[in-house]
């Protein structure tokens, strides 16, 4: 993991260190305190609103824009941003989300960046774009599967397949 990257995982962290220490600090002196409850998504895709790309997304956008002639070797988990929303909703509103830390997972399977490739591939190919499909080695984490039993509070009725969240994104972007 390059540096960059290690800082904004190691930033997360540390900002949800620091809100449970400042509520368990007012809870010892017995000082008004809001409840505190964290949501923790994993890769996020879907539709982006904004002219701002969020972390998740910007990995794809190089592949978007050509700006790489391979992908990542890595495989991640992902979730839909409206589960997202969707579960941070929930968090606020739900006494039983109080105090405790939640993953958002809409599939819990890790999938390849290659996969992702390929699928794009497939769809916008034949529409001119060229996405690159080789992969920069072995794919690391493809068989890992995530633990989100936690989550049951926040299930969405809905299930969503791994090509609608990419192609979602890939729709909203402007080029």
């Amino acid at each position: 993991m390059d540096k960059e990257k290690a800082a904004y995982c190691k930033s997360k962290i540390l900002a949800e260190k620091a809100a449970w220490q400042f509520v368990e600090e007012k809870q010892k002196n017995n000082e008004p305190i809001f409840e505190l409850s964290v949501v923790n998504p994993v890769l996020v895709l879907g539709p982006i609103l904004s002219e701002i790309y969020g972390t998740s997304a910007e990995y794809f956008m190089a592949v978007f824009q050509n700006k790489t002639d391979k992908v990542s070797n890595m495989s991640y988990p992902c979730c839909d941003v409206r589960d997202v929303a969707a579960a941070h909703l929930k968090a606020g509103f739900l006494k039983e989300a109080n105090g405790k830390r939640f993953t958002v997972v809409t599939t819990n399977n890790f999938i390849s960046l290659k996969s992702w490739a390929e699928c794009l591939m497939k769809e916008f190919g034949k529409k001119g774009l060229k996405i690159p499909t080789e992969c920069e080695g072995e794919i690391i984490g493809k068989n890992t599967k995530i633990d989100d039993s936690r989550l049951v509070l926040f299930k969405k009725l809905t299930s969503l397949f791994k090509f609608n969240l990419i192609y979602d994104l890939k729709e909203c972007v402007k080029f």
